[in-house]
């Protein structure tokens, strides 16, 4: 057995008569050369980034000032958080306590005795009502009797008169 990394490389093939290529197959072969020759380029571009990403280091103020940036945000996240949360639950307890008082007085006002209580008159309104409506209905009978005899409508203008005479002499 031979080892293997004195190995030597066989002669290549000897070359058969090489035919004259279509158009297709010149444009497919320099295809081929052109994403090979890219490919090379982008190995060897990415090869030196990974080098020099590896001997690149930050330095310390570089980090001093990015550790402070972000204490200063994770403090400012807290601090809203903390203001945040007891907003939230006020919130919510008003809201329940209002949902709960607002359920109790639509019960309180829609009982039926207590509905007509709540939508009716007051009693001294209502007497006075009465005695105005029943003086209208007086005055209106009077009007109808006046209308009707016209000697009475003649004596009433005449003793009218005669008042407004007598309170411009006294």
């Amino acid at each position: 057995m031979e080892p293997m990394y004195n190995q030597q490389k066989s002669p290549p093939p000897p070359e058969e008569e090489k035919k004259d290529p279509s158009m297709t197959e010149k444009t497919v072969q320099g295809i081929k050369e052109q994403s090979q020759a890219l490919y090379q380029g982008a190995k060897s571009i990415m090869h030196r980034n990974e080098s020099s990403k590896k001997s690149q280091r930050y330095s310390g103020p570089f980090v001093t000032i990015i550790r402070k940036r972000l204490d200063a945000y994770f403090a400012i996240t807290v601090r809203s958080v903390r203001d945040s949360v007891p907003k939230a639950i006020g919130f919510y307890l008003v809201r329940a306590v209002q949902d709960k008082l607002q359920f109790e007085l639509l019960n309180a006002l829609n009982q039926k005795d207590r509905l007509s209580e709540l939508l009716g008159e007051p009693p001294h309104i209502m007497e006075e009502r009465k005695t105005l409506t029943g003086q209208l209905q007086v005055l209106q009978k009077a009007s109808a009797v006046l209308t009707r005899d016209p000697t009475l409508a003649a004596i009433a203008l005449q003793a009218e008169d005669e008042e407004t005479e007598q309170g411009e002499r006294g």
